[in-house]
């Protein structure tokens, strides 16, 4: 409401009175980036170009993974720390057709798999996606005609590279979602590049997960796949490198002041890997590296608990459900069995752990663990939640810090 009022009073041309407002929601909330925004707005507004940069400048030391706010930082000519680590993807191109390299039997060609990961102080992160594929089949025509980009991504570089370096923009259909790339040709090279904004683990502070990057795919050759990670020194990444990936060629750059770790690695021709139907579970064979910082367990499964707390309440309906089915049981394995096919017969299973055992039980789709274990409470029957490691996942690594394989949480 207040934020409401605040652009009211500015519409009024009452600016002291919108300011007002505007620092008083950001008393109450001090990472509302429209809040912040707004008040920089009325700066510019106002003639004070250094009264909006500060103001900024404040902000992101809040609220550095935030995409707007480093968008407005730098229409006021605040360099953008994340941007000096693009690359021009024609430079890219040139360099593969120069290369000489030639992968047969492939209906795409990535000339271009790269990822820039910078990860802030506070544990939010901004990461860089660029991809140049070379279209070389009709599949692969139908699959880049309609390109679909994260919604809250912001777009940096969309464009088609003919054979005769003519740059074709896309076109946008109103109503229609994702991204139309016409008259595409084989031969023809897609280009895409945006970045994505990643806040703060809630649930574990302190806990930072860059993701796993993998250097090499089933069916596609990568002509050049690279993965840099920025971060400051104070937080302790951990690369858990399997099958043989790139050597990492870690450097130091001075940024604002600031030292900023960066690693990087990169792979070049590497082919695909070839998997043959029927084959075991073949992402584990593929060279990656996963980014992230050690767990505290413990802390992470009260997170969970408390996230999921709210997921268990009951309510007449599953009250009422839970005494039909259980009415007449002999034991309270009879009773287990009686819901537990009740759940499985009339329930698609989706949503996750946070989804309401109520919200499932009502529109008969949602997390069906969630559902019985709520109705077993119900029952007055025991029921504990376990978080277990199948034999088909990642090896565990070894190191006191890493999870036993098997974890029970009430």
């Amino acid at each position: 409401a207040l934020g409401h009022l605040a652009r009211v009073e500015a519409l009024r041309g009452d600016l002291d009175a919108s300011r007002a407002h505007l620092h008083t929601v950001l008393r109450y909330n001090p990472f509302r980036v429209g809040s912040h925004l707004a008040l920089a707005d009325l700066a510019a507004t106002t003639g004070d170009p250094e009264g909006a940069r500060a103001e900024l400048r404040s902000a992101l030391a809040k609220i550095p993974q935030s995409n707007a706010l480093w968008r407005s930082a730098a229409d006021l000519g605040i360099d953008d720390d994340l941007m000096r680590w693009r690359i021009d993807g024609l430079d890219a191109l040139r360099e593969y057709r120069a290369s000489g390299a030639t992968y047969d039997g492939v209906g795409e060609v990535l000339v271009l798999d790269r990822s820039v990961a910078r990860v802030y102080d506070n544990g939010g992160q901004r990461q860089i996606v660029h991809i140049m594929a070379q279209l070389l089949s009709k599949e692969a025509l139908d699959d880049y005609g309609e390109l679909s980009i994260p919604e809250a991504a912001e777009l940096l570089t969309l464009r088609t590279i003919k054979p005769d370096g003519r740059l074709l923009e896309p076109e946008s259909v109103p109503g229609k979602e994702g991204v139309s790339l016409r008259h595409l040709e084989i031969g023809d090279v897609v280009e895409y590049e945006y970045v994505i904004e990643q806040g703060p683990a809630g649930a574990v502070p302190g806990y930072i997960d860059v993701s796993t990057f993998r250097f090499q795919s089933a069916d596609v050759p990568y002509h050049r796949s690279e993965l840099l990670v920025v971060h400051p020194p104070s937080i302790p990444l951990r690369f858990d490198e399997r099958n043989g990936p790139p050597v990492d060629q870690p450097s130091t750059v001075e940024v604002d002041g600031q030292t900023l770790t960066v690693h990087h690695f990169r792979a070049e021709e590497v082919p695909r890997l070839g998997v043959e139907p029927g084959a075991r579970p073949w992402l584990e064979e593929l060279p990656s590296v996963h980014v992230y910082t050690d767990l505290d367990l413990p802390r992470y499964l009260d997170g969970l608990a408390a996230q999921i707390r709210d997921s268990q309440r009951r309510n007449p309906a599953l009250r009422s459900l839970v005494r039909s089915l259980v009415r007449g049981q002999a034991t309270p394995r009879d009773e287990l069995e009686a819901m537990w096919s009740w759940v499985v017969e009339n329930v698609e299973d989706t949503g996750d752990l946070s989804t309401p055992a109520t919200a499932t039980l009502a529109a008969r789709t949602g997390y069906r663990l969630m559902l019985l274990r709520a109705m077993l409470r119900e029952a007055g029957l025991p029921a504990e939640l376990w978080l277990a490691r199948d034999g088909y996942g990642p090896r565990p690594l070894p190191g006191p810090l890493r999870p036993p394989p098997v974890l029970q949480r009430d």
